[in-house]
């Protein structure tokens, strides 16, 4: 019922009066049951009957007072600060009536009826208070956040997901801030600057490693804010590419050596004096003909001169290995073929193997030469014989 519009695009006066009536006549005192949810749903529907339309017609665009209000709207304004003070002295289960006046409070401010103030949910979002209620009040500044890009407020609400000691709360700010993020890539928003930029990142990657769940949040924030690309007001310049000299040698107040002119003979005068030399077997680097083509090192920047004989040497070499393995492979693939072949013809003609096997052996007799008679042998088929003949 609340939730109709007229052609004015205005909640009916008839609806509205009949909310209050809901509001003034209920009576729980005969019934052992709690009432707090049906009074919370009566406090919504009251919050979605407020249109931006009444606010037009009734305010002249200066700052909003209590004189300016409509008279529907000092009524519904009543009920919901009676109900909330009344909860501070009978809290109901869960404290879902307070958790039901704090949206209200902020739908009014929304369209104009109240205006925009976070102390009251940043005194009910603090630490101490019920958790329904805290996570009410977190999502009304999330809201207040982006409606008024308010730096302040995101920053303070950054604060309690780094130091809020419930975690079910600073997931439950992170998971919010991602569904209602306070800016996202390409609104042009003074809340994206490079200073959030930097701390959602450390938090992401330092401060949140051993918990899952935040980082997982964390990432859902960041890309509901800048995307999958790196934010456009971080630029990526020359000077990010700087190796940090400059600023180490302002931090220790290192000072860059200017060039001296030094002849070759007073370079000699100190080895000698100093026993450089002796340690040192050449005055150049090894590779370099040169001593001008020396690295040159500055403040700030790093020049690498590279040789371009050092670098076809290096391809030559390449090239030779790749060589070498290609044919060591092919050594292995033909022994390997060798021995298959010889496998596969043992089993399929057995019986010539073993014929080319005694031709082998025989061949290795005459090669040797002839076998002498052992004396014994000749003896026993000697004698063998002989009794053969006799029993024939």
């Amino acid at each position: 019922m609340a939730t109709l519009r007229n052609v004015h695009n205005i909640c009916p006066p008839d609806v509205f009066k009949f909310l209050l009536e809901l509001f003034k006549y209920n009576d729980n005192s005969k019934n052992k049951y709690s009432d707090n949810y049906y009074r919370a749903a009566l406090i919504i529907a009251l919050a979605h009957s407020v249109t931006p339309a009444v606010t037009i017609g009734a305010l002249s665009g200066s700052m909003v007072t209590a004189d300016m209000l409509s008279s529907d709207m000092k009524l519904l304004l009543d009920e919901v600060t009676s109900y909330l003070n009344l909860e501070k002295l009978l809290p109901c289960y869960r404290l879902v009536v307070t958790v039901s006046c704090l949206r209200s409070i902020r739908v009014l401010q929304k369209n104009g009826h109240l205006p925009n103030d976070p102390t009251l949910f940043r005194s009910y979002a603090s630490y101490g208070q019920f958790i329904d209620v805290r996570l009410a009040a977190l999502e009304a500044l999330i809201d207040y956040t982006k409606v008024d890009a308010s730096e302040e407020e995101l920053h303070w609400l950054f604060d309690i997901v780094e130091d809020d000691p419930e975690p079910y709360v600073r997931h439950e700010v992170l998971r919010m801030m991602a569904e209602n993020a306070p800016f996202s890539q390409g609104d042009g928003s003074p809340l994206a600057t490079t200073t959030l930029v930097e701390r959602v990142w450390n938090l992401m990657n330092c401060k949140t490693s051993q918990d899952s769940r935040l980082r997982c949040d964390l990432v859902d924030v960041y890309y509901a804010m800048f995307g999958r690309l790196s934010p456009t007001l971080i630029s990526v310049s020359e000077s990010s590419f700087n190796f940090g000299f400059k600023r180490s040698s302002s931090a220790y107040n290192i000072e860059p050596v200017e060039s001296m002119d030094i002849s070759s003979d007073q370079i000699l005068d100190i080895e000698e004096s100093t026993g450089v030399s002796e340690m040192l077997p050449s005055s150049s680097p090894p590779g370099l003909s040169n001593p001008q083509e020396i690295i040159d090192i500055e403040v700030g920047t790093t020049e690498v001169v590279i040789q371009p004989d050092k670098e076809e040497e290096a391809e030559e070499d390449d090239k030779v290995k790749e060589e070498r393995v290609i044919k060591e492979e092919e050594v292995e693939y033909q022994e390997e073929e060798e021995e298959e072949s010889g496998k596969m013809a043992e089993k399929a003609f057995p019986r010539e193997r073993e014929i080319v096997a005694t031709d082998q052996d025989d061949d290795e007799e005459m090669s040797n030469g002839p076998r002498i008679a052992n004396p014994i042998q000749v003896a026993y088929n000697y004698s063998r014989t002989s009794l053969n003949s006799h029993l024939c």
